[in-house]
């Protein structure tokens, strides 16, 4: 393996900065196993074994690789305390976000109160936290992914870095919780529906997971972040915004679900985890008629995206529950509704929404399409899902793979 190694490098080499392979990956040395929960840890294990194992098959996808996390290096990152205008909070700790679509009124002398301009997005949204929150998901994910395939010990201290600024550091984290989620200046101070946009906090989630083993990532970080999320999730299960949010009859209500699921999963609390498939159940009851359609996002100018959008959380919920004994994959409701009838009503037409026969306005995200039915295909193997998958326009981005390995949702184990 050692020859692969010096291969690889030379390769990339003559491309980019010499990539280093470290001494980890050598004979008689384990490449660890990271604990990311959303997908397979096996997947990453595999595909980098692969990597190590066949260095000329990636040099394209680590050159590119490489150079995405180079250009997250330079990526500046404020805090949630650096927030540059007046939101309804005193406490700069406190994440706050605009309500998309909401603009000054302009026949009032204060613009208040704000008034709903529909599909017009306002971009002084962009000087709250939301876009912050997400720049700060995606490039330590990014950083965290060169870190664990390039052994790249400067990915992982900034990546490092970012955590401890949004979730740490006493001077810059941000509060475990979203009193002020999609806030309306003159009408509220923030609504449950803000909740859904801590979903990207499942890039944070994996990244920290793919960081194990670099000295950058200690115990004593991950023991903070991992507090961090135990009391968000104690805040999403006992606040009044998060029972709101999990009163919604639609996609808001599964993807708290998904969330809680996602974030009980990384700390270790299973028996949240298992009341999560529990409402999960609930959910396939009231949102998904005995055809498979989910009737709350059919009526979107969006439908099918949103159909998928919706379903996707149920299937996270499904895919992760089979580690804690649920088998929510096989559910039917007593109206007849299921997660398979749902994914079988929608699958055919992923590959070609012009033959979906309700309202699609814009050009659908592809690549969402190709992680629903990855998990679609895990949950029902005896389908032939894969047909879908190959039909579905894929991304040309080389480094994909990295990010989302081919075979993410193969490979689940029950926990004790």
């Amino acid at each position: 393996m050692k020859s692969n190694c010096l291969i690889l490098t030379l390769c990339i080499s003559m491309l980019t900065p010499v990539v280093r392979c470290h001494a980890q990956d050598l004979p008689g040395q384990t490449v660890l196993l990271p604990e990311v929960v959303t997908v397979s840890p096996n997947a990453y294990h595999q595909l980098k074994l692969d990597m190590l194992a066949n260095p000329a098959r990636h040099t394209q996808g680590l050159v590119k690789l490489n150079a995405d996390a180079q250009k997250a290096m330079r990526t500046p990152i404020r805090a949630a305390t650096e927030k540059t205008v007046k939101g309804p909070s005193s406490d700069p700790h406190d994440y706050v976000s605009l309500s998309p679509y909401r603009w000054p009124n302009p026949n009032s002398a204060d613009g208040m109160p704000w008034i709903r301009k529909d599909g017009k997005v306002n971009p002084m949204r962009d000087q709250y936290d939301l876009p912050a929150m997400q720049s700060m998901a995606t490039t330590t994910f990014t950083l965290a992914t060169g870190y664990y395939f390039l052994n790249e010990e400067q990915y992982a201290q900034r990546a490092t870095q970012l955590i401890d600024m949004w979730f740490i550091n006493p001077k810059t984290r941000m509060n475990p919780r979203i009193l002020h989620g999609q806030y309306i200046p003159g009408k509220t101070d923030g609504q449950c529906y803000g909740i859904l946009e801590t979903a990207r906090l499942f890039f944070v989630i994996n990244a920290a997971g793919l960081l194990k083993g670099s000295p950058y990532w200690t115990t004593a970080k991950s023991d903070a972040l991992k507090q961090w999320f135990t009391d968000y999730l104690s805040w999403l299960k006992t606040s009044d915004l998060g029972k709101k949010e999990l009163a919604q009859p639609n996609n808001h209500s599964n993807w708290i679900i998904a969330q809680m699921m996602v974030f009980a999963m990384y700390v270790g609390d299973n028996q949240t985890a298992a009341q999560m498939c529990e409402l999960a159940k609930h959910n396939i009851d009231t949102q998904i008629q005995a055809d498979g359609s989910q009737p709350h996002e059919l009526a979107r100018t969006r439908s099918l995206d949103y159909s998928e959008f919706s379903l996707r959380a149920l299937l996270t919920v499904a895919w992760l529950g089979q580690q804690v004994g649920s088998d929510l994959a096989s559910y039917t409701s007593p109206q007849g509704g299921s997660l398979r009838k749902a994914i079988d009503l929608i699958a055919p037409h992923l590959p070609d929404p012009a033959q979906w026969p309700h309202k699609q306005i814009v050009k659908p995200k592809y690549h969402h399409f190709h992680k629903t039915l990855g998990m679609a295909q895990s949950l029902f193997p005896n389908t032939d899902y894969q047909q879908w998958i190959k039909q579905i326009p894929a991304d040309s981005d080389p480094a994909q793979m990295y990010y989302h390995p081919p075979t993410a949702y193969q490979c689940t184990e029950q926990v004790n």
